[in-house]
């Protein structure tokens, strides 16, 4: 009986010994490997994309393009497309401007700019996917940043509300095509307070008055 648990005891800690070796030899399934991150810098609007430039890279990768106008971050669609471009194409990004912007948009202080991806031919290079721009902006004095929105000009003059948020001095927002876009800033929310606050003071303004000359009344009275 004392050899059968003498035994036993050995096979329980050769048991345990294998397991914690088995546990110990066992890939992190949850690891995620590094994303690897790619930034193209120009020191002018323009960025000429080569063909061979993204060739090597991982679609899952962050690749960003950086001009003096702002910057556009790529998915891994637009990764994979410009991966397989056979010819240069040219990424402009233009800075803001208020030419060709109706008398209205003017008056609200809208700003236009346009951004384009070009073949060597001068043609127009669809986008394989979806790309995240960033613009450089100076909110104006009361303007409501959570309100600056972006709508992209079609050929036709139809404005189309491009989801847009601002982080770090930049308006941010995503899109699937180059155009031109307009920038709407945000000051009918100031405008509508303010008018609501006058209102209230005018209104608290009146009242007292009321009471005052009713005060004086009674003490004439």
């Amino acid at each position: 009986m004392p050899n059968a648990v003498h035994l036993l005891s050995v096979t329980s800690v050769l048991i345990l010994a294998m397991a914690a070796l088995c546990i110990a030899f066992v890939p992190e399934s949850n690891a995620e490997d590094p994303v690897e991150s790619y930034v193209y810098e120009s020191s002018n609007e323009s960025f000429p994309i080569r063909a061979n430039t993204l060739f090597g890279i991982d679609p899952a990768s962050h690749v960003q393009i950086v001009t003096m106008n702002g910057a556009i971050s790529l998915s891994s669609d637009a990764i994979s497309d410009l991966r397989t471009i056979s010819s240069d194409v040219t990424l402009t990004m233009s800075g803001l401007t208020t030419e060709d912007l109706t008398p209205a948009q003017a008056d609200k202080g809208c700003k236009m700019f346009s951004i384009t991806l070009r073949n060597s031919d001068g043609t127009d290079h669809p986008l394989g996917g979806m790309v995240t721009v960033s613009l450089p902006y100076e909110p104006g004095y009361l303007e409501i940043t959570s309100g600056i929105s972006v709508k992209h000009v079609a050929s036709d003059g139809t404005l189309t509300d491009m989801p847009t948020h601002y982080e770090e001095g930049c308006i941010v927002f995503e899109t699937d095509h180059f155009s031109e876009f307009i920038i709407v800033p945000a000051y009918e929310t100031y405008a509508d307070l303010l008018l609501i606050s006058l209102s209230i003071l005018t209104l608290l303004a009146v009242g007292v008055l009321v009471l005052f000359l009713l005060r004086m009344r009674k003490i004439h009275t």
